[in-house]
């Protein structure tokens, strides 16, 4: 049951961490603007629109920095509230009233699951929704913003992205330039397809497959589709390269045109921001990119990697917290500076072999079950072997 005490130890626990993340924040805010202040200063606008910038641009960025941030957050909140009990001399009357020590811990229990809760809402429904924002220049993102295209290849039919630039308004390719396999879908090389226009269309209805596929509907086109050496089908996947078929708004009739269809799971999200895919998208998101052909075998070991990373984490800091409990509040603790220092010593050893194995299973090393999952393992069995030495 909540007593006083509890409810005074949790709102505590809120604050220590509510004041800790602002200021970390802040110092990330300071630093960052000074260091980027060219970026924010971009035209050589008024110092009201250079402070709207900063605002604009470090209030999206918050969501991003608390959800890395959070977890170790959660640590030194732990710790500090722990401290500050026994600083306060709050501890010695809660035992000498025969209070077990981990029965203070319930409190520091309920608010490590708050801010979990909160981080993880904020993972699932606040970074998706704000992807194009966190994206976003420092001087403000502007509607004609074209940023350049990194090649991206297609693993599972050769076909590659090679460059272009990314309209982020309307979501689609300008000025693209799409390499085909030699032999899996030209006999012959070509050279590059030059687009005029690209754009992505995740259900379209196709002529010779019974559910709706994935591509790209190319516009302007150097190359007709009468003009490519097009080789047979590899795979049972059918054809890659398709011409498009319009119905004429005056005679209702279907009739092909000069647009051709490249049949490829590539998005656009994939190529716009590859690299933190994996951290801005929701679980759903990030299981249908696992699943995605596309992607290389490694991008998706990684990808695998950050999903079971996903459900540990709850698990991890719950564990964090009794891992700290024993260790801050020492049986034989000579004095309360020694008893933190050995504290934040076991939780930087348990960081980096999170970080560790999480190196690992992205490149294959370890399986990924293991690779998410051996944090876990290891500060259980920390928390149970310091049990004993808690004071009581």
């Amino acid at each position: 049951m909540s007593s006083t005490f509890d409810r005074f130890l949790v709102r505590r626990f809120l604050h220590t961490f509510s004041v800790l993340f602002v200021t970390f924040y802040g110092l990330y805010c300071v630093i960052d603007g000074f260091t980027n202040a060219d970026d924010f200063t971009e035209g050589e606008p008024g110092v009201f629109v250079v402070l709207s910038r900063m605002a604009s641009y470090y209030s999206w960025q918050s969501a991003l920095v608390f959800d890395m941030t959070g977890p170790v957050l959660l640590v030194l909140t732990v710790m500090v509230s722990l401290a500050l009990m026994v600083k306060a001399g709050e501890l010695a009357p809660m035992l000498a009233a025969g209070v077990p020590t981990y029965r203070l811990a319930l409190p520091l229990l309920i608010g490590t699951g708050v801010v979990t809760a909160v981080i993880v809402a904020n993972q699932e429904l606040l970074l998706p929704a704000i992807a194009a924002k966190l994206g976003a220049p420092r001087g403000g993102a502007a509607e004609d913003d074209f940023p350049t295209l990194q090649p991206v290849e297609d693993f599972s039919t050769g076909v590659t992205f090679f460059s272009g630039r990314l309209n982020l308004a309307r979501r689609w390719i300008e000025e693209a330039e799409i390499i085909l396999p030699v032999p899996g879908v030209i006999s012959e090389p070509p050279g590059a397809l030059t687009v005029g226009r690209a754009e992505f269309h995740p259900n379209a209805p196709v002529i010779g497959f019974d559910e709706p596929v994935a591509g790209w509907v190319l516009t302007d086109v150097n190359y007709a589709y009468e003009d490519l050496p097009l080789t047979p089908p590899a795979s049972n996947r059918g054809p890659v390269v398709l011409q498009v078929n319009r119905r004429n708004p005056a005679t209702g009739e279907a009739g092909a045109t000069n647009e051709l269809f490249i049949r490829t799971d590539i998005d656009f999200d994939q190529l716009h921001d590859e690299a933190r895919a994996a951290q801005i998208c929701g679980t759903p998101e990030l299981v249908r990119r696992i699943r995605n052909p596309a992607y290389s075998g490694n991008v998706r070991h990684a990808f695998t990697v950050k999903l079971h990373e996903r459900f540990r984490q709850p698990l991890l800091n719950l564990l964090a917290t009794l891992v700290a409990v024993p260790l801050v509040i020492r049986r034989e603790a000579r004095s309360l500076v020694v008893s933190l220092a050995v504290c934040v010593s076991v939780m930087g050893g348990l960081m980096g072999l999170m970080q560790g194995a999480q190196f690992a299973g992205s490149f294959g090393l370890i399986p990924t079950d293991l690779a998410a999952w051996l944090p876990v393992i290891v500060a259980g069995t920390f928390a149970t072997a310091f049990a004993g030495k808690v004071l009581t």
